[in-house]
This record gives C-alpha cells, sequence and structure tokens, in this order.
C-alpha cells in the first residue's frame, strides 16, 4: 500500500528535474504525460552489466536525488489487495510498511507522508514497500542504501510497463537475477495477470475497472541474512 508523501517545498533541481520532467506534449484531454529521463550515476555504470567488483560498483550507485522527490499524484493511492501481500508476508514476515497511511497500512509499523519512510531508517526492518509510482527512482536509491546500511530485505512492488525507462536500465536491469557475488542480492518476479487495486473510495476494488499495466516485485536481499 501507499500514501501521498506530502509536496515538496523546493523545487527540483538536477537529475531530480529530469525525473519529474514531463513526457512531451499534453494528450488530448489536456493532461500531460511523465517520462522518468535520468543521467547515469556514473561512468562506470553505463554498460548493462555489473563491473566486476560487484560490491565497489554497488556502492557507486547513487543518482544524486539529493532534493525531495516531487507531489505524488492523485492515482498514487493504491491499496495493495490481500490476495497479494497475504502469502508475501507469510514468505517474508515483514515488519514494516514503509510507504502507508493510517487507514490502509499492511504491518503493524509503517510510515505516513508525516514521517515519511523515505526519510526513516530502515536497519534491521523486513520491508513491504508499495511507493508511489511518480517517486521510484527516489524509494529505489533508497532501497540499495538501506540494504548496506542493515536493512536485511526489501520487497518493492512496481508497474511492470516501464523497464525501458533509465531508473530501472540504472538501478535494476543490471544487477536482478543475477549472481553478483556482492553483499545484496536483487530478484524479480512479474505478477501473472494485472492487479485491481483499492482507492481511499472503493478500499476493495469492488469497482473493478482495467488496469492499465500488470506488476513486478523486486526483492532486495543482504546475501548475508537470507
Amino acid at each position: 500500500m501507499e500514501s501521498r508523501l506530502a509536496p515538496s517545498s523546493a523545487a527540483p533541481a538536477g537529475p531530480a528535474a529530469d525525473v519529474a520532467s514531463a513526457d512531451g506534449s499534453p494528450t488530448k484531454n489536456g493532461r500531460t504525460r511523465r517520462r522518468t529521463s535520468l543521467a547515469s550515476p556514473r561512468r562506470s555504470l553505463a554498460g548493462s552489466r555489473p563491473s566486476a567488483d560487484t560490491a565497489a560498483a554497488l556502492t557507486q550507485l547513487e543518482l544524486g536525488l539529493s532534493c525531495a522527490p516531487p507531489a505524488s499524484l492523485p492515482n498514487d493511492e493504491r491499496l495493495t489487495p490481500a490476495s497479494l501481500f497475504g502469502p508475501l508476508h507469510a514468505e517474508h514476515r515483514f515488519t514494516v510498511d514503509v510507504a502507508a497511511s493510517a487507514a490502509n497500512a499492511l504491518c503493524a509499523r509503517y510510515f505516513t507522508a508525516a514521517r515519511s519512510g523515505l526519510d526513516a531508517s530502515w536497519s534491521g526492518e523486513r520491508v513491504w514497500c508499495n511507493p508511489p509510482w511518480s517517486q521510484i527512482p527516489w524509494w529505489l536509491e533508497k532501497a540499495w542504501r538501506e540494504l548496506r546500511a542493515g536493512c536485511p530485505l526489501a520487497v518493492f512492488l512496481l508497474p511492470d510497463n516501464r523497464t525501458h525507462q533509465r531508473w530501472w536500465q540504472t538501478l535494476v536491469e543490471p544487477f536482478r537475477d543475477r549472481l553478483l557475488g556482492g553483499p545484496v542480492s536483487l530478484r524479480s518476479r512479474f505478477v501473472p495477470n494485472r492487479v485491481h487495486f483499492g482507492t481511499p473510495e472503493d478500499p476493495l476494488a469492488q469497482r473493478k475497472g482495467r488496469p492499465r499495466c500488470g506488476v513486478v516485485l523486486l526483492t532486495f536481499v543482504q546475501v548475508s541474512t537470507w
């Protein structure tokens, strides 16, 4: 589950401005599409494969998103159905939901917009995260930092139709489902069919429309703890 984060007081700059930039011309109904256009963090990560020294590569895996993320979008608040979360919780024993609200948190401990999971430490936590999809690069960068700093596990639920975007190509594709030999393992699992998320107005997703995309689960694990 996720909650909308409070709007940032500072305008995004640098790479964050690229992340928040619009996707060309407005659509017919006047809305503007969003594109993630992200500069590569280091030349050493420009290729599609990790370097031989994976630990060093992961240490360099920062996007330089020093400013706060842009305000999340109205459709960011997706309530994860129990049918999807239940088996994952049984498998991973989550201790905290880092992107939630008091009304929709899936764990007894959770972070909200008032105390953002982007700012809190995840050390020692087994994390569940369905982040605002308009802020994905910030959350993935946070995951890499926290896994190196003592978080044993973080499972992310993300859209599966953005694998062409720079955040996926930089933070996910070079490392997923490979024997990296470093301190962090990243596994991906594309969920079959399309998930019907609840909303604050329809928590059980009874007014089912057609979801625009499927979802993928990204599981970050400290290798020594798994």
